[in-house]
């Protein structure tokens, strides 16, 4: 379900801002924006200083698109999101100059559940609900193992796809899926590995944790956090790539960037395999470790290599 806001005047008071991406603008005659109305973020800010001459008029189309084969639950959809937004525009006008007791709860409730939804998208997604609540269920009704491969390693497709294409990027969506997922997969790896040394938590004074192991993973995890204070969050989540960032490729040049390559990478690597080098570990998730090593080596190989969609489609135009 989209919305369509069709600038129809000489607007320069309103900005429409859709932080997640992010960008903003202040839709004039000729400029047409077009976003994800029930999931895309989005709310106006007047521009302080700056007054339009006369009342802010946009035209906003609602347009909802399906596949033939969902033709049932397209009509349904934009039959729902019609009936919503007739429904929320009226309580919205109802609630706008509240005077009464129940007018004033009314408006407490728009601007609450309002501010609900917002940071419900903002900071899990509901695709990534969605899709963990499904995971969930499938792991606890049929195999927890189904739960654990699918939150795992999404993070790693997730940076491989968009260092690859780079184009259209909702650069905070990214960021939030990286940092969930991510923190989902070293959250069950540090758990199973607990679990596994210390046998299902029964016998912590017996871990058989070495000093060599220890340091891997402590070395490995708190060089990875220095580089990460080092590029900032932006820099490490592709923000230079992505156009985010004002700054050249290499712009860090202090340790452990020009001694070791992509440092990052190779320390979490490294504590990965800290995990891997216990015996009891390695016998209860044999192949846990080693895919997360593989995918995050692939995602280093690409971008040692700068290996993304336009730089061989701009070689290819040029060959030609």
């Amino acid at each position: 379900q989209f919305r369509m806001i069709i600038g129809t005047d000489e607007n320069e008071e309103i900005t429409t801002k859709f932080p997640m991406v992010p960008t903003e603008c202040a839709a004039k005659t000729g400029d047409v924006l077009t976003f994800d109305f029930h999931r895309e973020i989005h709310y106006i800010q007047k521009n302080e200083g700056i007054s339009n001459k006369d009342f802010r008029i946009v035209l906003k189309v609602h347009h909802c698109v399906y596949p033939k084969w969902a033709t049932p639950f397209g009509l349904l959809l934009g039959w729902l999101s019609t009936r919503y937004n007739m429904a929320f525009r009226s309580l919205f006008l109802y609630t706008i100059n509240p005077n009464s007791l129940w007018e004033r709860f009314s408006a407490f409730n728009v601007v609450f559940w309002t501010v609900v939804v917002e940071q419900l998208e903002a900071k899990l997604g509901y695709s990534n609900i969605g899709y963990l609540l499904t995971l969930g269920l499938m792991g606890y009704f049929i195999d927890y193992k189904i739960f654990l491969i699918g939150t795992s390693f999404v993070h790693y497709l997730r940076y491989i796809n968009t260092y690859y294409h780079r184009e259209g990027c909702a650069y905070g969506n990214f960021k939030r899926d990286a940092l969930i997922y991510k923190t989902l997969a070293l959250t069950q790896l540090a758990f199973w590995y607990t679990h596994s040394v210390t046998k299902g938590f029964t016998d912590i004074q017996n871990h058989g944790i070495g000093i060599v192991d220890a340091a891997m993973v402590v070395g490995g995890y708190a060089l990875s956090a220095y580089t990460t204070a080092q590029l900032g969050v932006d820099g490490t989540y592709f923000g230079i790539e992505l156009g985010f960032v004002k700054a050249t490729k290499n712009y860090v040049q202090k340790f452990p960037y020009g001694v070791i390559p992509h440092p990052m990478i190779l320390s979490q690597c490294v504590a990965m395999c800290g995990f891997y080098k216990h015996e009891a570990f390695r016998a209860a998730w044999p192949y846990l470790v080693p895919a997360h090593v593989c995918l995050y080596l692939t995602h280093m190989v690409q971008e040692h290599f700068d290996i993304y969609a336009a730089k061989y489609s701009q070689k290819n135009i040029k060959a030609a």
